[in-house]
């Protein structure tokens, strides 16, 4: 495995640093002992906590590298900085699905003046469902997927599919009802 990350990173990791105006600190030495020593227990030890281990060790040796002095305590410090980039992509995964489903259901509700509100309120309401019943409703209405690209597309069965499509639209009339209630009166049109 570390060797593997060596190979990764490229032999001549210490030059590329250099031209990208990275300051190199430590001993190219000391850091590559560190790889073979560390990098496949922490990839190891990563694997429970994040999607993505080997991007999260090789940050965390490309940090270790821009050090301008060793850590006291390789080994703690090394799973501290890990466990700090994990978290760290983690949040910005969590954020860019926020953002991406937002602008997908922003941008595929058509929107003129008297219907920004209500195109607002559907948005809220399909933000509301829970992610495995959103992930079918946008799939099915706002992406125009058939029931079997929605099955392969979650890699579910598709009867699991239309259970959740039948269930998401339940919970979003009974939202969107609410809401026309509120602020339509007793006498709307369904």
């Amino acid at each position: 495995m570390p060797t593997e990350l060596l190979r990764f990173i490229g032999p001549d990791w210490e030059r590329e640093f250099n031209v990208k105006g990275f300051f190199l600190p430590l001993s190219p030495e000391l850091v590559t002992g560190a790889i073979e020593r560390w990098a496949g227990t922490l990839q190891a030890w990563l694997r429970m906590r994040c999607n993505d281990p080997e991007d999260v060790v090789q940050e965390t040796f490309c940090r270790l590298a821009t050090q301008s002095q060793p850590p006291e305590r390789m080994a703690a410090w090394l799973f501290k900085v890990a466990l700090n980039v994990c978290y760290e992509q983690s949040r910005s995964q969590s954020r860019r699905i926020r953002r991406e489903q937002s602008r997908a259901v922003n941008e595929s509700l058509p929107c003129t003046n008297q219907s920004y509100m209500i195109r607002s309120e559907v948005r809220q309401a399909v933000e509301q469902l829970p992610a495995d019943l959103r992930d079918v409703v946008i799939a099915r209405l706002w992406g125009e997927l058939t029931l079997q690209e929605t099955a392969r597309l979650l890699q579910l069965s598709t009867s699991t599919v239309h259970r959740r499509f039948i269930k998401s639209l339940s919970q979003l009339r009974v939202l969107l009802a609410e809401y026309a209630t509120e602020n339509l009166g007793e006498n709307h049109e369904q």
